[in-house]
């Protein structure tokens, strides 16, 4: 066994070089890659920002909408169709922001379910619509449907703007 001591006291020194290296290369490893993912998580953070601030500081309603119905809008979009928050928007249905027919007679939600299925299949579909408030008044809008994926599953986003002013001004 002497022989045996005799190299591993020799060795002794290497070995204990050899794991503080490495253990002072896995501790370099995770600095640095905890460096490289804390800046990451703050640029997505600032990019969410970016994009909340966008989509709650329009001016146009700007309303997320799935086959339930809506699950999400913006402050403009309570506004505009005066609900008293937006829980009571996404309870609507898409008909009941709509009057019953619009002013090619058709009536709005077989409309509505034609210009979905555009979007859907085309990407987007552009057209005049007629809203109303939840209060039953109506007003001239500028639609824009756009399709999109959202975390796996297909959704329509609904940009409406009020364009009673633009209407009254060419009136």
């Amino acid at each position: 066994m002497e022989p045996l001591w005799a190299i591993a006291n020799a060795n002794f020194g290497k070995i204990v070089f050899g794991y503080f290296a490495l253990w002072i290369s896995g501790l370099i490893g995770i600095i640095a890659g905890s460096r490289h993912l804390k800046n990451h998580i703050q640029q997505h953070m600032q990019a969410e920002l970016k994009f909340q601030t966008l989509y709650e500081s329009s001016i146009d309603a700007v309303m997320l909408l799935d086959e339930k119905g809506f699950f999400d809008c913006n402050n403009a979009t309570v506004r505009i169709f005066r609900c008293k928050d937006k829980a009571e928007f996404c309870s609507k249905h898409p008909a009941d922001i709509s009057p019953a027919t619009q002013p090619c007679g058709t009536d709005s939600r077989t409309l509505a379910n034609e210009r979905i299925a555009t979007a859907m299949e085309k990407g987007s579909c552009h057209f005049e619509w007629v809203h109303q408030t939840v209060d039953g008044i109506e007003f001239p809008a500028d639609v824009l449907l756009s399709a999109m994926e959202l975390n796996g599953k297909k959704v329509l986003q609904a940009t409406v703007r009020d364009v009673s002013e633009h209407k009254q001004a060419e009136e």
